[in-house]
């Protein structure tokens, strides 16, 4: 991967930006092609990436100095989950003019789909410049900063997109975790709390701010408060093995170590790569008088951490 990325290298420039001087004009297409591209544009618009695709090729063929052809054709590879392919073609368009707001916002998506989060960082904080209203940039921006440890950044980055939606689900509980980061725990408290809260009520509910608010107060020691929390993160996202692994600990923490076992029985049944899980289960086992079964959970733990803390071949 870090090949891959370091081939990107002398492309970023023209993908975050160039003088006018560097810029070259594109050709003006005639008007069928013209109509070719903005059939492509609106089948991009209603969702219909697949379709677009053959229109922006024959476009292409015919304009292949075209930036809005590169750029639509880089869509429809983001759209597929081909970044590097996607990156090639934004680099393409940047060749012939600046990239819009929207454009960049792509690029840095299809950098952080890379795991090159500062490059990911320059594309989303470039698009956010030109359009400082997009709430969703704003967030992408948000988590990226968080990726790369840059805590007290994100922290400012979340804060933004709240003065954007001063309810918004998602920048409430990034902040939160931003907080957690630095040892900010009572900020962190009400940043969970606010997320939790703002999200009562609707009929689709985000797990998140619910399983960190129940972590954090584990973490306090608040283990009765922490059961409800965790609980309803449960019961929205059953299939999510952390959850059950909290709501496991929260038992544990309460002496109740039949209700333990079977939440962290479920949590490693959602994730038996985890090393860390079959550690904790067997830790229950021990406790609750399974040596057996304690025995085998170790072996697992020890075989999978092994496993994890070999070098890629």
């Amino acid at each position: 991967m870090v090949l891959v990325l370091a081939a990107w290298l002398p492309t970023t420039v023209a993908l975050f930006g160039q003088s006018p001087s560097q810029q070259r004009g594109a050709a003006t297409p005639s008007d069928s092609y013209a109509k070719l591209m903005a059939q492509a544009q609106a089948l991009l618009r209603d969702g219909k990436p697949a379709e677009a695709l053959p229109l922006i090729r024959l476009y292409l063929k015919a304009r292949p100095d075209s930036p809005e052809g590169h750029a639509a054709l880089g869509f429809v590879f983001f759209k597929q989950s081909k970044a590097a392919d996607s990156l090639r073609e934004y680099a393409e368009a940047a060749k012939y003019r600046n990239l819009t707001a929207f454009e960049l916002k792509i690029v840095g998506l299809n950098y952080a789909i890379l795991e090159d989060y500062p490059n990911a960082d320059r594309g989303l904080t470039r698009s956010l410049e030109l359009n400082p209203g997009d709430l969703q940039t704003c967030n992408d921006l948000g988590e990226i900063k968080f990726l790369q440890a840059m805590y007290e950044d994100a922290i400012t980055v979340f804060g933004r997109c709240l003065k954007l939606d001063p309810r918004n689900v998602f920048a409430g509980n990034g902040l939160g975790s931003a907080f957690e980061q630095t040892d900010q725990l009572e900020n962190a408290m009400t940043a969970y709390q606010d997320a939790v809260a703002w999200q009562s009520g609707k009929r689709t509910q985000d797990p998140t701010p619910l399983l960190n608010l129940g972590r954090l107060l584990l973490k306090l020691h608040k283990t009765e408060e922490a059961f409800e929390y965790l609980t309803r993160a449960v019961q929205l996202e059953p299939e999510q093995s952390e959850t059950h692994e909290q709501l496991g600990k929260a038992h544990s923490y309460a002496g109740e170590l039949e209700a333990a076992q079977r939440e962290l029985e479920k949590a490693v049944q959602l994730n038996p790569e985890d090393a860390h899980l079959h550690y904790l289960l067997a830790q229950l086992y021990q406790r609750a008088g399974m040596p057996e079964k304690a025995k085998r959970e170790l072996e697992q733990f020890q075989a999978k951490k092994k496993r994890s803390d070999s070098p890629p071949q």
